[in-house]
């Protein structure tokens, strides 16, 4: 019964409004593709990876080989850019939020590029029985990783869709303060200890308020937006919160198809089989949050 409310579910997801599909991934590095039209024939160059390494303050890239070191600043970034050959395709690992910038700036300066789950990227090394692990080493290997799985481009997000993540994070971050203080209220004893509290939860209630009210204001404001909460809200058990966790934890909606969308949630099950055995089918992986609130 569970399985087939989320297929009806993400059956749904494709009827989302939103661009077209990503773009085929480029052919092999070695042999650039040719197409053929009626009056001549273009080559379409093959993109040449550059894998980063990110921290707070600076960042390793792999320039063709050579390793270098930019300030993960503007002005940094800046000489970056300057130095990437032509058809560049920047890859990195998601880092919480470092990774931000360098992903709006290269996304203003049209330059595609890769966001990969650090996950596989480790994975991908271990399988080449490399134990060693530097900054420079890191983005060697992102580059050998794009260069044999050659990820897509990601797509840039709204400015209103960053602004709805940027509250949506902080209303996160509020819940978790006040469930830490309801969960502390509750074994405390002293009563003037306890009302003390109480009124920390009570403000901290008033702020998340606040942040709905200002969430709602800005999926209503932007029409692309809008027209994706409906469309999630249609199915049953989908609330003005479900659907803003799903904007803001899968922007891909309306860009991909359902059994991707169903396995980038973690609902989507997996085969478990090895010759004549046929083992039970299970979800795996998937973003935490997006799975939480479907549960929910």
């Amino acid at each position: 019964m569970l399985a087939r409310s989320r297929a009806g579910f993400f059956i749904q997801l494709e009827q989302l409004p939103g661009p077209e599909a990503s773009r085929k991934r480029a052919e092999s590095v070695d042999k650039p593709e040719t197409m053929n039209t009626t009056n001549q024939t273009h080559t379409v160059q093959a993109p040449v990876y550059c894998g980063i390494d990110i921290a707070k303050n600076q960042f390793d890239a792999d320039l063709g080989g050579k390793i270098r070191q930019f300030d993960n600043t503007p002005n940094g970034i800046k000489k970056f850019f300057a130095a990437l050959p032509a058809d560049s395709h920047l890859v990195m690992e998601a880092t919480g939020h470092y990774h931000l910038q360098l992903v709006d700036l290269a996304h203003q300066a049209g330059i595609a590029l890769s966001v990969i789950n650090p996950a596989w990227i480790k994975n991908f090394s271990r399988s080449g029985g490399k134990r060693a692990k530097t900054d420079p080493i890191d983005a060697a290997i992102i580059t050998a990783y794009a260069r044999v799985f050659k990820p897509a481009p990601a797509v840039a997000l709204s400015e209103s869709l960053k602004v709805l993540r940027e509250m949506y994070a902080v209303r996160e971050s509020l819940i978790g303060m006040r469930v830490a203080l309801q969960n502390q209220k509750d074994r405390l004893t002293d009563r003037k200890l306890r009302s003390m509290i109480q009124a920390q939860i009570k403000t901290l209630l008033k702020k998340e308020e606040q942040i709905d009210a200002r969430m709602a204001e800005t999926v209503n404001a932007d029409q692309d937006l809008k027209a994706k909460s409906e469309v999630l809200r249609r199915n049953k058990g989908v609330g003005p919160q479900c659907a803003t966790t799903l904007l803001c934890e899968l922007p891909e909606l309306g860009t991909i198809g359902r059994k991707n969308a169903a396995a980038l949630a973690g609902v989507a099950p997996y085969n478990n089989d090895s010759g004549k055995f046929q083992g039970k089918r299970r979800i795996a992986g998937g973003r935490k949050k997006v799975r939480n609130a479907l549960y929910m």
